[in-house]
């Protein structure tokens, strides 16, 4: 079993970062979201990973439907089990993550596992089942985990996945090879167990009276920074503690279907290094083949790049490429081998007021045979500036702070549908109604 992770991170000056909302796996390579799971406490849930993640299980205890991406307290606050903590003080109504904050201020009473007064001290499952066509016996599958916080442990169809020292942290991607276990024709279910944060760290004194004093920032004693987390979660300035710190799976899951060999982690860069002069703009990019079969493949690499939202000349290089059986082969493409990637006045980029704000788009092939695999997405050139994670996706609150529970209303994402690739929001991110 391989598993890919990598890292979300901000690239500066010039790059290109991809997820499936931007780079959308085409031809014959398919990603469906998996929405609808169930959710429950390991409190209440005694059995193991195993026997949960059996399509036949069949509960004795009642689990609380949920749509992911949903932490576990949005969940439990959708399910009616606890108040909305945007409401009143009804965040005090809620027991927290630091056990000496919950005796402090007498929220044990408020937690609704009768022998748990911190509730968010064990795990929770998430469980989930979906059906595989028969007509994708023989292709490579891979379970596609945005972001989950804070360790997971997944199971599918009663076979052990990757354990919680595997996936941990809440900014990482996960990339779970899941064919030697996927059942095409069939149902499949899906288990994921999710740990609490190794540092829940400790709030800030509570707002109990107006205009109190701001929350300090990270807690007053900053142990929540030990965990790869958001920060703000234990309290941020204005923003109350997140008593659950956001545990859950808070970003998509998606099953991704292809051929033996995919394309991964494309990266682009633009480099323009006679600035001021804007004359000439020099491409890089790297990217990776994996080849999951016990075969060589032998096949055509072939990169398209041409304007997206403005008017001009396209251009195409292909390669033959082999990859080894059960290999990754790494590509590196610069201007010294490839000759096309130095681009004459080029039409940059440019923030609202300035300029246009003109893309590219990169098609990425590779065929061999019947089998294609197929990734495209924007990118840009520009003078200066930044590039946020993953997609161009506001999260809403002030100074770019998230919401508490990190739910998103449509009202939030007005006017987002311009452009996919930038211009305001991605026009496939994946918007929860509230």
């Amino acid at each position: 079993m391989k598993i890919t992770h990598f890292i979300c991170c901000t690239f500066i000056l010039f790059s290109l970062s991809y997820s499936s909302a931007l780079l959308a796996q085409e031809g014959k390579v398919k990603q469906v979201q998996l929405r609808e799971f169930d959710l429950q406490s390991s409190s209440i849930v005694s059995q193991s990973g195993e026997i949960l993640s059996n399509t036949h299980y069949n509960s004795k205890v009642y689990w609380f439907p949920v749509k992911v991406p949903c932490t576990v307290l949005t969940g439990l606050v959708a399910n009616k089990v606890y108040p909305d903590p945007y409401i009143g003080m009804n965040n005090m109504l809620i027991p927290d993550a630091s056990d000496s904050f919950n005796h402090q201020y007498k929220l044990e009473q408020y937690s609704y596992l009768p022998n748990d007064p911190n509730p968010w001290k064990k795990p929770y499952w998430y469980r989930s089942t979906f059906d595989v066509p028969q007509s994708d016996k023989g292709k490579h599958f891979q379970l596609i985990f945005k972001g989950i916080n804070y360790r997971a442990e997944v199971w599918v169809n009663g076979k052990r996945i990757a354990d919680s020292s595997e996936m941990s942290g809440m900014f990482a991607q996960y990339s779970l090879d899941v064919s030697k276990v996927i059942n095409a024709g069939k149902n499949n279910a899906l288990a994921v167990k999710i740990y609490p944060l190794d540092f829940p760290g400790l709030p800030a004194t509570p707002q109990l009276k107006a205009l109190g004093d701001f929350f300090a920032n990270g807690g007053p004693t900053g142990d929540i920074g030990k965990n790869v987390t958001m920060l703000c979660s234990v309290g941020w300035d204005w923003m109350p503690a997140v008593r659950d710190r956001n545990m859950g799976i808070w970003q998509p899951v998606y099953l991704r279907t292809s051929g033996q060999v995919t394309i991964q982690n494309p990266q682009i860069k633009t480099d323009l290094s006679n600035l001021p002069d804007t004359n000439v703009a020099k491409l890089s990019l790297n990217f990776s083949l994996n080849n999951f079969s016990n075969a060589v493949q032998n096949g055509k690499l072939k990169i398209t790049i041409s304007p997206e939202n403005f008017k001009g000349i396209s251009f195409s290089v292909e390669q033959n490429v082999s990859i080894n059986a059960n290999s990754l082969s790494k590509i590196n493409l610069t201007p010294e081998n490839i000759k096309q990637f130095i681009i004459q006045k080029p039409y940059l980029w440019w923030p609202n007021g300035y300029g246009n704000p003109n893309l590219y788009r990169i098609h990425l092939q590779y065929e061999n045979g019947n089998q294609v695999s197929l990734i495209s997405g924007c990118f840009i050139k520009r003078k200066r500036g930044f590039f946020r994670g993953f997609k161009s996706q506001k999260l809403g609150g002030k100074n770019n702070f998230p919401q508490c529970l990190l739910v998103f209303t449509r009202s939030q994402f007005q006017g987002s549908k311009r452009n996919e690739c930038g211009e305001s929001e991605c026009k496939n991110s994946k918007i929860r109604k509230r």
